[in-house]
């Protein structure tokens, strides 16, 4: 038994789990790359604008 849909001779996923799974893989690899984005653009605002970004994240002002 290889997996669920070998017990039942089937030999391939059903097309409607295979597209969903594929819209999930799709989503996932969109939601990591907005936070990527997100996390490039809080350390530029960090280091090059510490005071703006501070107050929004409850951060002290760095020296």
């Amino acid at each position: 038994m290889d997996g669920p849909f070998q017990q039942h001779g089937h030999d391939q996923t059903c097309p409607a789990l295979a597209e969903q799974l594929e819209d999930a893989r799709d989503a996932v690899i969109d939601t990591r790359a907005r936070l990527l984005v997100r996390l490039l653009l809080v350390t530029l605002l960090d280091r090059h604008a510490p005071s703006v970004l501070a107050p929004h994240i409850g951060m002290k002002k760095s020296k």
